[in-house]
């Protein structure tokens, strides 16, 4: 395969390819008229049938379209591979992201990304779901066209996103750091997806959407009884402070009660005052001595 693509608007540069397929052969290029220009994936599809159905229905995410002979050439955006579930664990460990969040966005980008069900349903099994290091899902466009059905439906790709949810659950079981949102989620999933009642997106969103309010419910009443015993405990602390500086107060006294008495009965009363000082015998020009 030639280094080079041309699709007239621009010239192409082969930096790595990917893969070789029946269907497809997938590359990473980068455009030769622009120093500094952005890395694309280049889809080299060598099915006619397959050819023919993706040209009109490929959406806004192909940013071209051209012919090379008699294979048809996409061009879509290049994103780092950071797979869903390789990176699933870690991300939610150390970027302290939340299970429901992510969810979330995989189902809304899934629903509002204008990718043919074909197409997403490939994505969807093939690994092309990807997650950034602070937890914003993308998908990726290393897909071998092999398998391509224009049959697929958006039910099959609601039931095969549910089932990859039931994957993630999995490994966070697996890794003991399972969630009380997944593993609510996972009931849930398991018993629809039994029944096959996921027909449209909206279903699951709902579904995932309506857990997602319950687990945070859940974290916030959770917060108020953590901030609830911390006044607990400072309360705790500052009475134990009162009382002993009561306690200590109360010593003081013992102390002085102690002392005086122990004056009073050795030195006398008299003697014992005039320990503080003399008496006071004179006022100005005054004798006060009888």
């Amino acid at each position: 395969m030639t280094g080079y693509f041309s699709t007239g608007k621009n010239d192409y540069r082969v930096i790595r390819e990917v893969f070789t397929g029946k269907a497809n052969d997938v590359f990473v290029c980068r455009n030769s008229k622009e120093p500094a220009a952005l890395s694309k994936t280049v889809w080299i599809v060598k099915d006619r049938r397959v050819a023919k159905s993706l040209i009109g229905n490929i959406g806004d995410l192909c940013e071209e379209i051209f012919m090379l002979g008699e294979k048809a050439g996409f061009v879509f955006p290049y994103f780092q591979e950071r797979p869903l579930l390789r990176y699933y664990l870690g991300t939610i460990q150390n970027a302290g992201c939340v299970h429901r969040q992510i969810w979330l966005e995989l189902t809304a980008k899934c629903i509002t990304s204008g990718i043919p069900d074909a197409v997403l349903n490939l994505i969807l099994n093939q690994g092309q779901v990807n997650i950034q290091p602070d937890g914003a899902v993308y998908f990726g466009f290393f897909v071998d066209l092999s398998d391509y059905d224009d049959s697929v439906c958006e039910q099959d790709n609601v039931t095969d996103c549910a089932k990859l949810f039931m994957e993630l659950s999995c490994l966070e079981y697996k890794a003991n750091t399972i969630s009380s949102f997944s593993a609510q989620a996972a009931v849930l999933l398991n018993k629809k997806l039994v029944r096959k009642e996921y027909h449209e997106w909206m279903q699951l969103y709902r579904d995932i959407k309506l857990i997602s309010k319950l687990d945070e419910t859940r974290d916030k009443r959770i917060a108020v009884l953590k901030k609830f015993e911390t006044l607990k405990k400072i309360a705790a602390l500052k009475q134990d402070s009162i009382y002993r500086l009561l306690a200590c107060g109360c010593i003081v006294l013992v102390c002085i009660v102690i002392f005086l008495a122990a004056g009073h009965l050795f030195l006398g009363e008299l003697s014992f005052w005039k320990l503080f000082g003399g008496p006071l015998e004179r006022i100005g020009t005054e004798s006060l001595v009888q």
